[in-house]
């Protein structure tokens, strides 16, 4: 099929060209807006997980909730007061 350039667009050609513009240029937009504008205002993705650091404190907790556990079941120790000494 042989093209014939010297012929003017019609409207819908011309619509349809816009689009495909328009249709292109989204993505690109979408693109920057994600790499520059969001990421300079949230630099992390909440995802309802603890991070590293947490998981980390909440297992001294329990280590040190672990031993005065121990140290009361020794009778080293009653909860609300000192450690025995013997």
């Amino acid at each position: 099929m042989k093209t014939d350039f010297s012929t003017p667009m019609t409207f819908y050609e011309l619509i349809a060209i816009i689009l495909a513009a328009v249709a292109i240029i989204i993505p690109i937009v979408q693109a920057i807006w994600k790499k520059w504008i969001v990421s300079a205002k949230l630099s992390f993705l909440p995802t309802g997980r603890a991070s590293s650091t947490a998981n980390i404190e909440i297992a001294v907790w329990l280590r040190i909730l672990q031993e005065q556990i121990h140290r009361y079941r020794e009778g080293k120790i009653v909860f609300g007061t000192k450690e025995k000494t013997t």
